[in-house]
């Protein structure tokens, strides 16, 4: 029963009932499971404790999209302690009067950038889930909400500022310490946006340009001239059929003859019905296709009156 017991709090065990109990679609206990499995004294293999961190997010995710953001029963989203060794945290959030004032003096503090310190974040409709990844936190963290920044304190006197990319709910917002991170959990005060980075420092240095792929009212300009100028070719690339093959080709050839060659051709073609058509004068002068020189049309062809 022991070894039983041992076992079922190993970080494998708990890894392996973390995935089982996110399959029955049960995140709330898979995602302490996952915890356990991350907070685990037997936990040494780095490849596990990724995977686990993985699935950490992932439970996160699917628990914020089923509860719209009210996860009160995962270890993530209480504001008090995790019960173990952790002493209590504070949260703090600054009244609106005061806001200024302390993103001013955060700002020019010793407050090292987010940057300086290992982190990840990840994000859903509503909530940006932030983790600071920090080596044996010991003694109590202050974080501090503000409408546009974020700042953490460790009891080392280690602080760090985050001047966010976007407006955050501060009342809405919590966090939880452990022995080697701080999951912090932002209320996203325009819901649905996408944060693309996480510090206005990193969206300075990103700007894109969004283009709507939707239909829109605005009027597009359109260049006529332009518009006109590929009818017209699209219409001077069209190749005739039948009939209108037969009188195009009639027209190219008459417009660049001589005299001589436009008399022959008319009087050939327009006397025999078309069943005729010559280019010389001299050989058609004297012909009569009306009569003695009649040229019957071929089999199945009707002779009629070429148009002009």
């Amino acid at each position: 029963e022991a070894c039983e017991s041992t076992y079922s709090q190993s970080s494998n065990w708990l890894y392996r009932n973390g995935k089982a109990l996110f399959m029955t679609e049960d995140f709330s206990n898979a995602l302490i499971s996952f915890k356990k499995a991350e907070e685990s004294e037997d936990l040494s293999d780095d490849g596990l404790r990724r995977h686990i961190g993985t699935w950490i997010r992932k439970t996160t995710l699917e628990l914020g999209n089923s509860s719209v953001g009210n996860i009160n029963e995962s270890i993530f989203m209480k504001k008090e302690p995790v019960p173990t060794q952790i002493p209590e945290t504070k949260i703090v959030a600054e009244d609106a009067s005061s806001t200024a004032a302390t993103e001013e003096s955060a700002a020019s503090s010793e407050a090292k950038n987010i940057s300086e310190i290992s982190h990840d974040y990840y994000q859903n409709a509503e909530f940006v889930f932030l983790s600071i990844l920090k080596k044996k936190i010991k003694g109590e963290c202050v974080v501090a909400f503000l409408d546009n920044s974020l700042d953490i304190s460790f009891s080392t006197g280690e602080k760090f500022f985050v001047n966010l990319a976007h407006s955050i709910n501060k009342a809405d917002c919590s966090f939880v310490q452990t022995e080697k991170k701080v999951e912090i959990k932002l209320k996203k005060l325009e819901q649905g946006i996408v944060w693309d980075v996480l510090s206005k420092e990193q969206a300075s240095q990103k700007t894109v340009e969004f283009k709507p792929s939707y239909p829109t009212s605005n009027p597009k300009k359109k260049n006529w001239e332009e518009v006109d100028k590929n009818v017209t070719k699209e219409i001077q690339n069209e190749k005739p059929e039948g009939d209108e093959a037969m009188n195009t080709l009639l027209k190219q050839i008459y417009q660049g003859a001589d005299e001589e060659t436009r008399r022959a051709m008319i009087k050939s073609y327009q006397t025999s019905n078309g069943t005729v058509l010559s280019t010389s004068w001299q050989d058609v002068k004297d012909k009569d296709y009306e009569g003695k020189d009649y040229v019957s049309p071929p089999d199945h062809f009707i002779a009629k009156k070429p148009e002009y």
